[in-house]
């Protein structure tokens, strides 16, 4: 496990490599369409990156750290009662009517319960927001930047459910999920990987129609990005929930949660791509079919 996360790790250099080629490319397109309309779009992507990146990572540090996962039993306990008190009086300020529980582990399971639904609405709502807004994009620097925006604003509202964050330590394991979506999403290694096996495998009717090959590329690139913000947001989640950890991996969901919970994310937004009124009807039925095949294939 050890030898392929190391793998993985050097294998994210070489993804930066590729998002900071496309950077210099887009750069370089905008500058022979105009050289003032290139400076414009450097400084429109360095307010973004101040606006949706540097300022919400700021406010993640003002929240107080008490929410991490304690590494003694003997922790617990103490633990518990603390954030049973700090969500008791979270949720009361919010006006959430709350039952009174005897034991100190079933009141903190039961707060959870309360909290969940505001945790969803918020994965529910940068997820569906990332799909789309990548399988538009046709730039791997601009997925990376939208990826970027989405996973740390995200990571803050997380947070901000709790008004508590996770210690510096566990704060920097998770952006280094971040940093790892980054580099797999903005690379656009999938679409490529999309491309190459519809030219293989895709029967004529589908090669014959380039729009097909560009919309299920654009929507696998969409998808995959999806599960990897998804990932981030289970895994932030559970760091805020578990009071006591044995070991890092009982943080980290498994691979088909994170998938069948993205895919109940992304289906109303992907439905909207078999509508005939967007693409035409003989397209759309063309594309259901190759969507479909997708489907059972993942």
């Amino acid at each position: 496990m050890k030898t392929l996360k190391r793998i993985l790790w050097i294998a994210s250099l070489f993804f930066v490599y590729l998002i900071v080629k496309e950077a210099v490319m887009l750069y370089s397109a905008l500058l022979n369409i105009n050289e003032y309309f290139a400076y414009s779009m450097i400084g429109v992507l360095a307010f973004v990156l101040i606006w949706f990146v540097i300022l919400p990572m700021i406010r993640m540090f003002t929240f107080r750290a008490i929410f991490s996962p304690v590494d003694k039993q003997t922790q617990i306990q103490k633990s518990m009662e603390r954030r049973n008190k700090h969500l008791r009086l979270l949720l009361t300020a919010r006006d959430v009517e709350l039952e009174p529980r005897s034991e100190p582990d079933e009141e903190y399971k039961y707060l959870l319960t309360k909290i969940q639904p505001s945790l969803n609405e918020i994965r529910k709502r940068y997820v569906s927001q990332l799909f789309i807004s990548t399988s538009v994009s046709q730039n791997g620097f601009l997925d990376a930047v939208l990826i970027l925006s989405a996973s740390v604003n995200m990571i803050k509202d997380i947070f901000s459910t709790y008004n508590g964050r996770v210690s510096n330590r566990y704060l920097f394991v998770i952006l280094r999920k971040v940093y790892l979506s980054v580099a797999i999403g903005g690379s656009e290694g999938v679409e490529y990987a999309v491309n190459e096996l519809m030219t293989k495998l895709g029967s004529d009717t589908i090669k014959s129609i380039p729009f097909v090959n560009v919309v299920s590329a654009s929507l696998t690139d969409g998808f995959v990005n999806a599960v990897l913000l998804t990932r981030v947001a289970l895994i932030t989640e559970n760091y805020c929930k578990m009071i006591y950890i044995d070991r890092d991996r009982d943080l980290f969901p498994g691979t088909k949660t994170i998938i069948d919970t993205t895919k109940s994310i992304v289906k109303g937004s992907m439905d909207l791509f078999k509508r005939p009124e967007v693409f035409g009807e003989k397209k759309t039925n063309i594309l259901k079919k190759w969507l479909n095949r997708d489907k059972e294939q993942i």
